[in-house]
This record gives structure tokens, C-alpha cells and sequence, in this order.
């Protein structure tokens, strides 16, 4: 048997409105309904458990997004921007032609490291390091040295020009 009503009249339990030719009831709280349709907006309170959420378009989070797992991206260039709020530099992570790369965004995009798919790992301004430096394999370099400290060299070494100031002392035949 079906409940037939008007058009603009509503379903109503102790004179509240559960249902009406276009709505659900703002006093439902609860439903086992398993499709709704197209939604237009939806606003969330408390937690929802989603099996599965295909989002098309943009989405804003406010607050701490917790991914229990791994985060994807795919993209022929994807990239992923950190803008600091407080006007300090903002950074962007981007993979691009076989390169991982870090620009500062805030100072045109400069170009901060890079790895690329060899393995280089290329640092554009200084490397301070706050520890100690292990290296296995050749080291060149242009420019000058500076070391304060002291200098311990084991094995043979060539040197074109020397340069010492101050006391020198030798062990052995000089």
C-alpha cells in the first residue's frame, strides 16, 4: 500500500519533518541508505569511514591530513608546494625528467639540490654539514681549500705548491 502526499507536504513523525518530496529530514540521524545520488555539498562532522574516495577538482583540508599509508602522485611533472604563511621562502618538490628537484619558489624558482636518476646529487649554494663527511672514491674540486684544524693525510700525496706559515715540523728526511 503507498502513502500518497500532496505536493509541498511533508512526512512528519511527532510533528517533525522526516521527509518531504526533495528532502531528508533534518531530524534523520541516522540511515542505512547505501546510494544518494549526486551530492552538490556536503559538510562532515565526526569521523567517516570511506572504502574508497575519488575526488575530481580541487580539495582543501584545514588542519593535519593523517595518510595511514603511502601518498601517490602521478603526473608527467608532479610536484608538491610548501608556502610558508609567516613570509619566510616557500619551497616546491617537483620530479621532472628523471629528476628529483627542490626550488625555492620565493627567489624565481631558484634551483636549492637536485638528485637525478644516475644517482648525482647536485647542491646549488653551500652544504654545512654538521658532522662529520665520509667520502669512498675521488673528490675534485675547484677553488680553494679552507680547513681549520688539522689536516691528516695517509698515503702518498702530490702536491704542485705549498705554501706554509707559521711552525712546520717533519719526521724524517725532508
Amino acid at each position: 500500500e503507498n502513502l500518497n502526499l500532496a505536493s509541498g507536504k511533508d512526512y512528519k513523525i511527532n510533528n517533525t519533518s522526516v521527509l518531504n518530496a526533495t528532502t531528508l529530514g533534518s531530524g534523520v540521524v541516522n540511515s542505512s541508505l547505501t546510494n544518494v545520488g549526486t551530492l552538490t555539498s556536503l559538510d562532515v562532522s565526526g569521523l567517516v569511514g570511506i572504502g574508497s574516495l575519488t575526488v575530481v577538482g580541487v580539495s582543501t583540508f584545514s588542519g593535519l591530513v593523517n595518510a595511514n599509508g603511502n601518498i601517490k602522485i602521478t603526473n608527467t611533472s608532479p610536484s608538491i608546494d610548501f608556502t610558508d604563511t609567516n613570509n619566510d621562502s616557500d619551497f616546491k618538490i617537483t620530479v621532472n625528467g628523471g629528476k628529483l628537484k627542490i626550488q625555492d619558489t620565493t627567489n624565481s624558482n631558484a634551483l636549492r639540490f637536485f638528485i637525478d636518476s644516475s644517482g648525482t646529487v647536485d647542491i646549488d649554494g653551500n652544504l654545512d654539514v654538521g658532522a662529520g663527511i665520509d667520502v669512498t672514491g675521488n673528490i675534485t674540486g675547484t677553488g680553494n681549500l679552507t680547513l681549520t684544524g688539522s689536516l691528516d693525510v695517509d698515503g702518498h700525496t702530490e702536491v704542485d705548491n705549498i705554501n706554509v706559515a707559521g711552525v712546520s715540523t717533519f719526521a724524517g728526511a725532508v
